[in-house]
Order: C-alpha cells, then sequence, then structure tokens
C-alpha cells in the first residue's frame, strides 16, 4: 500500500522496504510491520524520510505500551499528537516519553488524590 501513497519506483521502494526492516530489527519489529507503520505516515503527508523516522518511534510506543498496539493505532495517536503539538518528525520521541511518564506517575497521583 506504500507504493500507493508515495512517488517511489518499484526499485526506491524495494530499497526503502529493506531500510525499514533495518530499522525493525533494533526495535523488535517485522520489515512488514514497518513498512504498515511508515505507510501511515505517508498518508497523513509525511515525506518517506520522515515515515522512517516516525515509524520507529510507532514501534517503540508500541513496545512500551501497557495495551497491545497495532501499527495503524501507534500510527494514529503519534500523528494526532504531532498536529496537536505542533511538532516535526524529529521530536516525535519527545510524544512516547511524555506518554511514558505520564503512565508511570498517573496510579501514584490517583492515589494521592484519592486520600
Amino acid at each position: 500500500e506504500a507504493s500507493k501513497v508515495s512517488n517511489m519506483n518499484t526499485d526506491e521502494m524495494q530499497a526503502y522496504g529493506d531500510s525499514l526492516g533495518k530499522i525493525g530489527e533494533t526495535v523488535a519489529r517485522t520489515r512488514s510491520e514497518m513498512l504498515q507503520s511508515s505507510t501511515e505516515f505517508l498518508k497523513a503527508g509525511y515525506t518517506e524520510e520522515q515515515a522512517k523516522t516516525l515509524a520507529k518511534t510507532a514501534s517503540l510506543f508500541q513496545n512500551i505500551a501497557d495495551s497491545e498496539l497495532t501499527a495503524s493505532q501507534s500510527s494514529e495517536i503519534i500523528i494526532a499528537n504531532l498536529k496537536a503539538f505542533n511538532m516535526t518528525a524529529d521530536e516525535s520521541a519527545t510524544i512516547i516519553d511524555v506518554i511514558n511518564e505520564v503512565d508511570q506517575y498517573l496510579p501514584r497521583l490517583i492515589e494521592i488524590l484519592g486520600q
């Protein structure tokens, strides 16, 4: 599906998929999962390079999430937050850092407020 939303030719698409596969190895995701995530970002109007960065961020988010997220769900959360806070693809890791921090401290905050 990525080929439908990008201007890459067959050879470029193959190289792009190979690159995503290598990135996927660093975040415990398959080439297919990385391509699916990247496609979501391409559909949202990000460049191929931005989509690779964002696919890595979305995959990291899947890895730390308390509940199981699909590549598509993780990508949608990243896209929504990037747009809401007017952030760039290079700043996307900040989103998962903040979500992770809130997730760690929210149960304690709820406990304190409940006392």
